[in-house]
């Protein structure tokens, strides 16, 4: 009876690791942090630090003109077609 109450024990235990292993598969694959979805992937490049630090007027031109952010989950203007 010890023995068995053991086994339940342990496999009650290997089981929430494997829920735990299933939520960690089936999270966020990329490295983005959220910000990039997994079904659609990266949409662009964000520009280069120096755009933002050594040509702001344009910088802040392009970003109106991407309407959005600075990131990679932005859509650029050949990429407006919801998929």
């Amino acid at each position: 009876a010890a023995l068995d109450a053991q086994y339940a024990k342990e496999q009650e235990s290997l089981s929430g690791e494997i829920v735990e292993l299933e939520k960690a598969i089936a999270g966020p694959h990329n490295m983005s942090g959220g910000v990039v979805d997994d079904a659609r992937g990266a949409r662009r490049m964000p520009y280069p630090d120096t755009e933002y630090t050594e040509n702001t007027e344009n910088y802040a031109k392009a970003l109106q003109m991407l309407g959005g952010k600075d990131d990679m989950s932005t859509r650029v203007w050949w990429d407006r077609k919801n998929n």
